[in-house]
C-alpha cells in the first residue's frame, strides 16, 4: 500500500479505526504498524497513532508513517498515560468501529480480509469479539484464547456479561461508544477491564467470531511488570472505586468486597517478600481501603483466600514467616529473571507455555 491508497467500493470513511497509544516504543512500533498495513483489506482501516509524550524517537517514527500513508494519522500529546491516549483516539476516530492495539503487539496475518470487511459494512452490532494469541518474549511458543461463533441481542442493561477476554480483541461501534459517552477510566492499571465492564453492561448487541485478531506479546519490561506492588494495589483500588460509583449512578450494586479480598491476598504476599514484619503491620493497620477483609467470613470467599486472610488477621507473624520461607525465594528468583536475558528465561517460558498452559487447557476441555 502506498501514499495514494484510497478506500474502495465507494467507502467514504474507514470501517475500523485502530487506535495505538505510543510511548517510548521506537524499536517495536514498526512491527505493530506494519501488521496493519499488511492486512488484505488495509485500505478499509484508519490507523491512529497517539504519541503520549514519548522521550525517544517514537514520535518521529510515527510521523514518517503518517507522511507516507494517507490512512495513518498521528496525534502528539503530553504524557498522560495509556487511558488518556486511548480516549484521545476515541475522540478523533472516524471509523464505523474502533479497535485498540498496544504498541508492542500486532495483528495476525490475513485477519482483516474481504469477508470481515463485508460483515462490517452493513452491521449494527455494538461489540464484536474475536479470538487472539498470547506469545512469549522470544515468540517461540503461544497459546490461543478462543471465542465461539455466537450472536446475542439484549433487551436491557445487565451486569455480568463481560467474558474477561482482552480489550484489544474487540471492535467497538463508534455510534455505541459516543451515544453512551464511553471512555477509558483514568487509572494506570486495569483501565481496560473497567472500560469493558461498562461497555458490556450497556451493549444491546454482541457478536463473537472465532477468528484470531492479534498476538499479545508477553513482555517482562512492560509497565504492568515494572510497577511496584503498592502503586499497583493503589491503582486497582482506585479503579474499583471508579466503577463502583459509575454503576451506582446507574442503579447497580457493584460489590467490590470480594475483589478487594482477592487483591489484598496478592498484595499481602508481595509485601511480605519486600518489607519487614513491623513495617507491613503499620502499612496495613492504617489502610482504610482494607475494611472488607475484616468481614471476610461473610463474603463466601474461596478457601485459599479465606485461609490467607484468616491467618493474617489471627496469626500475622506466622503468616509472615511462612511467606519468608515459601514465597520470598520465588519472588527473588522472579525479580532476578526479569533483569536477565538468557537461556534461563527461555526455559521458564518453555515450561509456562508448553507444559503448564497446555495442561490447563486440557483440563478445561475435560
Amino acid at each position: 500500500m502506498n501514499q495514494n491508497t484510497i478506500l474502495t467500493d465507494g467507502q467514504t470513511e474507514p470501517l475500523v479505526t485502530v487506535v495505538i497509544p505510543v510511548y517510548n516504543r521506537e524499536k517495536l512500533i514498526n512491527r505493530t504498524i506494519d501488521s496493519l498495513l499488511a492486512q488484505p483489506c488495509s485500505s478499509f482501516l484508519e490507523v491512529l497513532l497517539v504519541d503520549d509524550g514519548s522521550t525517544d524517537s517514537s514520535g518521529n517514527v510515527c510521523d514518517k508513517y503518517g507522511q507516507t500513508y494517507n490512512n495513518i494519522r498521528v496525534i502528539h500529546k503530553t504524557n498522560g498515560g495509556v487511558a488518556s491516549a486511548r480516549n484521545v483516539g476515541i475522540e478523533n476516530a472516524s471509523g464505523k468501529y474502533v479497535a485498540f492495539l498496544d504498541s508492542d503487539d500486532f495483528w495476525n496475518e490475513d485477519f482483516f480480509d474481504s469477508e470481515l470487511a463485508d460483515e462490517l459494512k452493513n452491521s449494527a452490532i455494538d461489540i464484536y469479539d474475536f479470538s487472539y494469541k498470547v506469545t512469549n518474549r522470544s515468540m517461540k511458543y503461544y497459546k490461543l484464547s478462543v471465542v465461539s461463533d455466537n450472536e446475542y441481542v439484549y433487551e436491557k442493561n445487565e451486569m455480568g456479561r463481560y467474558n474477561y477476554s482482552h480489550h484489544c480483541a474487540k471492535f467497538y461501534s463508534m455510534k455505541f461508544l459516543k451515544m453512551n459517552s464511553l471512555q477509558y477510566p483514568e487509572s494506570d492499571i486495569s483501565e481496560d477491564l473497567l472500560f469493558c465492564e461498562r461497555c458490556f453492561f450497556l451493549m444491546r448487541s454482541y457478536k463473537s467470531i472465532n477468528k484470531c485478531i492479534f498476538t499479545y506479546w508477553s513482555n517482562n519490561k512492560s509497565t504492568t511488570h515494572r510497577i511496584n506492588c503498592e502503586k499497583s494495589f493503589s491503582e486497582k483500588c482506585k479503579g474499583l472505586e471508579l466503577n463502583r460509583k459509575w454503576f451506582f449512578e446507574r442503579g447497580q450494586n457493584y460489590n467490590t468486597d470480594y475483589v478487594m479480598c482477592m487483591m489484598f491476598c496478592e498484595y499481602l504476599k508481595e509485601l511480605c517478600c519486600i518489607y519487614k514484619y513491623r513495617l507491613i503491620k503499620e502499612k496495613l493497620n492504617n489502610d482504610d481501603r482494607l475494611e472488607p477483609i475484616y468481614r471476610y467470613k461473610e463474603l463466601g470467599l474461596a478457601s485459599h483466600l479465606y485461609k490467607i486472610i484468616n491467618m493474617w488477621l489471627n496469626k500475622p507473624k506466622l503468616y509472615y514467616l511462612k511467606c519468608q520461607l515459601k514465597e520470598k525465594p520465588k519472588y527473588i528468583i522472579k525479580q532476578w529473571l526479569f533483569r536477565k536475558d538468557n537461556w534461563i528465561i527461555d526455559l521458564a517460558e518453555y515450561i509456562d507455555f508448553k507444559i503448564i498452559r497446555k495442561y490447563n487447557t486440557i483440563n478445561n476441555e475435560n
